[in-house]
């Protein structure tokens, strides 16, 4: 019996898509992040609680001997899906110049010493809209 309870939900979590959900959480641990689960918030559209299924986080400080100069925090919110048909991102081409997301996603600066817009060059060379050179402006379940 022991056997086929756990055969059975072993099967139940691979039917969910929580099993998924399982290896997506790994592969941030096993890339050095943090990951929590279960936050949860309101669906105003829908007027029902839903659950987050990953939230990662990586902190990055610089310091120089004992003093800290930067403390750097990386959040990722993940909605893990579970589909038997691909999902197709549509990608939107743009102009070189508009694909420079950089500043505008420091959401939170406290004690920089200049203003964030100073720090987009530096930014902006690793952010994944530069690096693809496209932006995603849809998904669909094909």
């Amino acid at each position: 019996m022991r056997k086929e309870l756990i055969d059975s939900i072993k099967k139940d979590l691979e039917k969910s898509g929580f099993s998924t959900e399982l290896r997506a959480r790994q592969i941030f641990i096993d890339s050095g992040w943090s990951v929590s689960a279960g936050y949860g918030y309101l669906d105003k559209d829908e007027d029902k609680s839903r659950e987050i299924d990953i939230v990662a986080t990586r902190v990055v400080d610089l310091k120089n001997g004992e003093k800290n100069y930067t403390h750097t925090e990386f959040h990722v919110c993940g909605e893990v899906k579970k589909s038997e048909k691909p999902w197709v991102v549509f990608d939107q081409h743009s102009h070189p110049f508009l694909l420079s997301c950089a500043w505008n996603n420091l959401i939170s600066a406290i004690n920089l010493p200049g203003k964030p817009v100073q720090f987009a060059e530096t930014l902006k060379k690793s952010s994944p809209i530069r690096r693809n050179g496209w932006l995603g402006s849809g998904i669909h379940e094909s």
